[in-house]
């Protein structure tokens, strides 16, 4: 609902970049482009605190996204497109629970990688 034309403008770069560097096969850019996507999105929602913290999460947990980049690709940068149709849109339900799917999927590929 706080995001303005400038903060979609920038979510959508982002999210193209991100987009460029899975074409790549270039896993570094991609996962530091979906940890600033994700903060932008926190930003862009008023929620400071939670931005604060996401922003120290982040630099602890990146060795979580980072094995499981190439195998969520191409459908993560997906996701983050609905997403941001969502927050576009200011269809606050539907962005919330996208983020929550977006969130479940990057989740279980994690396990089902740590499996046998």
């Amino acid at each position: 609902a706080n995001a303005g034309s400038a903060g979609i403008e920038l979510l959508e770069e982002l999210c193209a970049q991100g987009e460029s560097a899975v074409a790549a096969d270039d896993v570094d850019a991609a996962v530091a482009l979906n940890a600033r996507l994700h903060a932008t999105v926190m930003e862009l929602a008023g929620n400071a605190v939670l931005a604060e913290l996401a922003g120290q999460v982040d630099r602890r947990v990146r060795w979580y996204y980072t094995p499981i980049a190439r195998r969520r690709g191409r459908q993560s940068w997906i996701e983050h497109r609905e997403l941001i149709a969502a927050i576009a849109d200011r269809d606050q339900q539907r962005a919330t629970e996208l983020m929550r799917e977006h969130t479940e999927h990057t989740r279980t590929s994690y396990h089902a990688r740590r499996r046998p």
